[in-house]
């Protein structure tokens, strides 16, 4: 089997894709009185670069972008394999 027939057999195979934009820590008294339109701040500036998870691992990072009115992320770096961890 070659490599174009191996990767054939797992192309179609689901995987979860998520952005990270920021963590933020509180307590469970700060998170239950949150209301609607309360601001919760992230670890990150708006210029830092998002973290792109694949089944809860960090494999690249990005930058968020609008395009056609839809939000989009422009992938800016893949990380190596030994740098993958998500949070």
């Amino acid at each position: 089997m070659n490599e174009c027939e191996k990767l054939s057999r797992i192309s179609e195979v689901p995987v979860e894709v998520s952005a990270v934009l920021g963590n933020a820590r509180m307590t469970v008294g700060s998170l239950l009185a949150l209301e609607a339109g309360a601001v919760v701040e992230l670890d990150r500036d708006i210029d830092d670069e998002i973290d792109i998870c694949v089944n809860g691992s960090v494999v690249a990072k990005g930058a968020l972008m609008i395009e056609d009115g839809r939000l989009g992320i422009e992938i800016t770096q893949i990380l190596p394999k030994e740098e993958n961890r998500c949070g």
